[in-house]
């Protein structure tokens, strides 16, 4: 009988410090945040992906009441910024700007990335989606898609695409258009997406696919030809663009896309407030406008939505990766 009593009462307790453990942690991150938080972008300083993180980071703070710290940890495609992110206590002070690469390419393209992209991370919210643009050489015989792929069909082998580099998105684009056109055309990768459209002023290659942020600004000079944005819709800064639907190769539809990311483990009233702080962030007319006028779509959206969109791209991003033949050991 005591030893029932005493195995009751030591259940009790433990219910009673369970409770008041649940209570505290509850309490702690009611007052969520009470110090700056650290977003790692995993990429260069200067480059598009830091870009993106700093437009919306400075409304998000305010939003929160507490600084956003752009902390850059470039190296191996953005492995490395990732591997130090999902080791992070889960406590809302670390997050991560993850985007197609480390939450996909990389995944096809890296034998060990060190981080798995659904294990190790919560997702929070997403952020933008930047279109791609196919532009081309202006002195190539071509006003649209399809008279394109018939200038390539009649060279085969002849016609070749510039990209940033192997296994970068402006390669798997190309990767898909070889597919979807069914066309032979050579793969030319630079160091960089400068180089890359350079090459394709100076008529080095024919064409190129990359982010309607790289190419606009040289399709606007003059300097290459837009022939079709990789989107549904035309893009209002680049009205006289049509779609690729509109091309009429509806399947090379493709995008950059982005996300704000959290250590697996960190608690969901943190991550809802996370979200709504980004969320508002991107709703801002003035944030918005800025972004739009630049290629950048905000995408508002729920944890859910963010959790959806990287488990329907995953599995495409890793396949082009595939069919590329790129590796990185």
């Amino acid at each position: 009988m005591k030893l029932v009593k005493a195995g009751l009462a030591g259940l009790l307790l433990s219910r009673a410090l369970a409770g008041a453990a649940v209570f505290f942690a509850g309490s702690v991150f009611a007052q969520y945040p009470d110090h700056p938080i650290r977003l790692i972008v995993p990429f260069v300083a200067g480059g598009g992906a830091d870009a993106i993180a700093r437009s919306v980071a400075p409304k998000a703070a305010d939003n929160l009441g507490q600084p956003i710290v752009i902390y850059n940890k470039p190296g191996a495609g953005g492995n490395v910024g990732a591997v130090e992110a999902a080791r992070s206590t889960a406590d809302g002070y670390t997050l991560l700007y993850g985007h197609s690469g480390t939450h996909g390419i990389n995944h096809g393209l890296y034998e060990k990335p060190g981080f798995d992209p659904f294990k190790d991370f919560v997702p929070v919210a997403r952020l933008t989606s930047v279109p791609f643009m196919l532009v081309i050489n202006p002195k190539v015989p071509a006003n649209n898609v399809r008279e394109l792929v018939a200038y390539i069909k009649a060279n085969p082998g002849k016609v070749s695409f510039a990209s940033a580099g192997n296994g970068l998105t402006s390669h798997l684009a190309g990767v898909m258009f070889k597919n979807i056109t069914q066309t032979d055309v050579t793969h030319v990768p630079y160091k960089g997406a400068a180089p890359a459209l350079t090459a394709v002023i100076a008529g080095e290659t024919e064409f190129t696919i990359d982010t309607v942020i790289n190419v606009l600004p040289q399709v606007r000079a003059g300097r290459l030809k837009g022939l079709a944005v990789l989107s549904k819709q035309r893009m209002p800064m680049a009205p006289d663009v049509p779609s690729i639907s509109e091309a009429g190769y509806a399947g090379l539809e493709m995008e950059a896309s982005d996300g704000i990311y959290a250590p697996a483990g960190t608690p969901k009233a943190v991550v809802d407030k996370v979200n709504a702080a980004f969320r508002q962030a991107l709703e801002d007319k003035t944030t918005s406008e800025s972004m739009v006028a630049r290629g950048i779509f905000p995408v508002p959206g729920t944890p859910d939505d963010l959790a959806k969109h990287i488990a329907r791209e995953f599995p495409m991003w890793v396949k082009l990766v595939k069919d590329s033949g790129a590796k990185v050991e």
